[in-house]
Parts: structure tokens; C-alpha cells; sequence
């Protein structure tokens, strides 16, 4: 049995996921397809639009055999740390032959080698990439500098991840996909799909999923020209955000927030994942000073702490971790639960079963008090997280807390 494994948000799933999926399996000739999703928080910070058992849906009913979830004190961590998590847990599953992910390059060589110079001056490469970043660049150009190389998001990555592959001395074979569609997409620019041509009319359209992202903050996808996400997974979404009362977003979650912030105190912030240099006292102040979410994180940007920065500070506070959850579970991960499944999947969970290095979890209120001590604690403070996620909804009767025990994996 030969299986692949894809490092995913699909938040929200769209034909760039539906091509990397083909792609894989193309190029691997696999018998299945795993897909490591983040769970209800996202690596830029903040929540996923809607939940993660309707996203492992979507990844279900477009060729994903199995969705494994990658914990929330991961998934809102910095490309590196969220990069290492996800090897981590493919690495754990015992039965994974090939990663397959998107590149802007694609030029495997090329990002092998700076993925090794990462990993051969860890420090030297530390150390000038901080000093790089107080300049008041963006991460990526201040990796461009450091690496000397011009390297895109997706470039960043693949870099990372190969790194994490190399780092843990992995058996697991990348598999780089070059980025299908206009690689130049920007976070606001959605194409038109109503008004292309007859010509293009029957071909696939790829759009960013921050594009598709921007176009939901209206709550309708209504608002995303037709063709962009697959009509069935289209359909789902839509349903989902118009069950929900609209698209979470960090927004949702202002008031606890300010509440936790101003409740905490410089003390208890210090606590909280990255943050350094006395930052504590700036965010603090934000809080105390500030009265709407945007405007705090104004009040914070920095060439220190840029946005993305600030926004995964913030959504610790909704996760329940720390810096010493996140350094406690560093490539540590102690268990690998599955959100969903096909039918037709029933020899991959059994080879998954047998094979994986820590405690399989399908069913976590059950599983839950048979877990190590860390996988308990793991598990609870997942439950935390969703419990907090769900206030997020503005259809206050899917609020209920407990979710992350009563919610049945998903199997199309």
C-alpha cells in the first residue's frame, strides 16, 4: 500500500487544492491520500472560516481518503513550528510514503539547498533573520535577504517543510507540485469567472484562497464568481456559513479578547507564545487604550511584530496555549486524531491502526480516558479551543460547548 500525504487548511476549499490532489496521485500512483489539516485556527492566526469537520467534508468529497487533524497549538504557529508539527505527525503515522505540496518554483533542487543551509547555520540563519526583520520588512523579504534568493509564500513553505523532513531524518519522499494557475494573485483579487470568454469558459480557474477569503468576510458565496470552488464543495460552504450566521472571523471574537487582555495584565501575557522584548506591556496598553480589534492590532504593528505576528498572539488566547504548551509539544506530538474518512477507506485506518507510533484517536470522548497524561492534556486543551471557536458563530444555537466530544468523525 502506497499512501500520500498533503500539509492543508482548505480554508476554504478551492480548484487549487482539487489540482494538487490530482496531481499527487498522479505523480505518486498511490492507493491513498491523507490530508493533515489545521484544525478550527489557521497558521496566519485567527479562525478558519467555518468548522473543521466541514472542511475535512470538503477535503472528503474531492479525493482526500482521510483527514488527520493537526492540533490547534500548532496549526496558529509560525511557518516553522507549524511546518515541523505537520512532519511530526505524518512521520508518526508510520505508513507515509510520499508529502506532496505546492511551490511556486518547484524547483526541488533549489529548494533543497536552502533548505539544508537553513538547517546547517540554524543559529547564524536566526540570529541575521531577526536583525533583518527589525529593518520593518516583511518576513518573506527579510528570508529573501538572509537566504539571498527571492523565494514566494508558498516557496517559504516548501522550505520549510523540507527542512522538517531533513531535521527529523524522515523516510517520507517530497513530492513538489508546481502552483497550478497565475502564481501573481494577489490576497484581494479575485478573477472574473462570469465574464471569461467562451474559450476560457471550460478551462479551470485558480484563485488564491485569501481572495476567496476576502470575497466571504461579506458572508455570501454569492459573492465568488462560479467556477472557483468546486460546484458540490461550493454548495457545502455556502450552507455551512449560512448555518453558521456568517463567516467566523477574528473579528467575531473582540470583546473576549479585550476581556482576556485587560484580565490578564502584562504578567499573564508574557506567557503566551512569542511574545519577547517587553512586548507584553505594548499589547497591554493596546487593550487598555484601544476599543475595536483592527485598532488594536494597529496600535501593536511594529518592524518587530508584524500583523500576522499579533493576529497568532491574539488567537492563543482563543487556542488556550502558551509558550510552554508550544514548547512541551515541539515535536512532540502524543497522538494523531482522524476528523473523517471514506467508506471505501476501511484498509487505511486499519494499516493506520496498527502502524502509527502514538495513540490513534477516531472517537475522542471515548479514546479520552485511556490517553497518556500528555495526550489527555493535548486533548483537552483542544476542547478548550473548539469551546472558544464556536463563539464565534452568529447563529447563537450552535454555541453549545463540548463540541469537540459529541461531533461524530465524518465519513462520506
Amino acid at each position: 500500500m502506497k499512501c500520500t500525504a498533503i500539509i492543508c487548511e482548505y480554508n476554504p476549499f478551492h480548484n487549487g487544492h482539487k489540482y494538487l490532489i490530482d496531481r499527487a496521485k498522479e505523480i505518486t500512483k498511490c492507493d491513498y491520500v491523507i490530508a493533515v489539516m489545521s484544525g478550527n485556527y489557521v497558521q496566519r492566526g485567527g479562525p478558519a472560516v467555518c468548522d473543521k469537520w466541514t472542511r475535512a467534508e470538503m477535503a472528503l468529497m474531492n479525493g482526500i481518503d482521510a483527514v488527520i487533524e493537526i492540533p490547534s497549538v500548532y496549526s496558529a504557529g509560525s511557518a516553522q513550528f507549524f511546518a515541523e508539527a505537520a512532519v511530526d505527525i505524518i512521520n508518526k503515522t508510520g505508513i507515509v510514503d510520499y508529502i506532496a505540496f505546492g511551490s511556486e518554483s518547484s524547483d526541488e533542487e533549489h529548494l533543497l539547498s536552502i533548505a539544508k543551509m537553513r538547517l546547517e547555520n540554524a543559529e547564524s540563519f536566526k540570529s541575521q533573520l531577526k536583525a533583518t526583520l527589525k529593518s520593518g520588512i516583511s518576513y518573506s523579504a527579510a528570508m529573501e535577504h538572509v537566504l539571498g534568493t527571492k523565494l514566494k509564500s508558498n516557496d517559504i513553505l516548501a522550505v520549510e517543510y523540507l527542512a522538517a523532513l531533513q531535521k527529523s531524518n524522515s523516510k517520507v519522499k517530497p513530492i513538489i507540485i508546481k502552483r497550478a494557475g497565475n502564481t501573481e494573485h494577489t490576497d484581494a483579487a479575485l478573477p472574473d469567472a462570469a465574464n471569461a470568454s467562451d474559450e476560457q469558459s471550460s478551462e479551470i480557474i485558480f484563485t488564491s484562497a485569501s481572495a476567496i477569503r476576502n470575497a466571504l468576510k461579506k458572508h455570501s458565496v454569492a459573492d465568488i464568481p462560479n467556477g472557483l470552488i468546486p460546484d458540490e464543495t461550493a454548495k457545502k460552504l455556502s450552507e455551512t456559513i449560512e448555518r453558521q450566521g456568517g463567516t467566523v472571523l477574528l473579528e467575531n471574537y473582540s470583546q473576549i479578547i479585550f476581556y482576556c487582555l485587560r484580565k490578564l495584565q502584562p504578567e499573564g501575557i508574557r506567557r503566551l507564545p512569542y511574545i519577547s522584548e517587553g512586548f507584553e506591556y505594548k499589547l497591554y496598553e493596546a487593550a487598555c487604550k484601544t476599543s475595536d480589534l483592527q485598532s488594536l492590532i494597529d496600535f501593536c504593528i511594529s518592524t518587530r511584530y508584524t500583523r500576522t505576528r499579533v493576529k497568532r498572539i491574539l488567537t492563543a488566547l482563543l487556542t488556550g496555549s502558551s509558550a510552554f504548551y508550544s514548547a512541551k509539544w515541539h515535536n512532540n506530538l502524543p497522538y494523531i486524531r482522524i476528523l473523517g474518512f471514506r467508506k471505501n477507506s476501511a484498509q487505511l485506518i486499519s494499516e493506520l491502526s496498527s502502524s502509527a507510533q502514538v495513540p490513534l484517536i477516531i472517537q475522542p470522548a471515548k479514546a479520552l480516558p485511556n490517553l497518556p497524561k500528555s495526550a489527555r492534556m493535548l486533548l483537552e486543551l483542544e476542547k478548550e479551543a473548539t469551546d472558544n471557536y464556536v463563539l464565534g458563530y452568529n447563529n447563537k444555537d450552535l454555541r453549545d460547548a463540548g463540541q469537540e466530544y459529541t461531533k461524530k468523525v465524518v465519513i462520506v
